[in-house]
């Protein structure tokens, strides 16, 4: 039981420290994969006109 709570508890505080690093970091990718794909459908309609 105290091997269990050796191995748990430290994942337990990492995974509060990791998670919020996590998921700004995918909100800023996904923006960036949202503007650089607004550039190419731009650069798509340019070029048919």
């Amino acid at each position: 039981m105290k091997m269990l709570l050796r191995h748990i508890f430290p994942w337990a505080v990492l995974k509060y420290l990791i998670m919020p690093i996590y998921y700004y970091h995918r909100r800023r990718m996904s923006n960036i994969h949202a503007a650089a794909s607004k550039k190419v459908l731009v650069d798509r309609s340019s070029a048919k006109a």
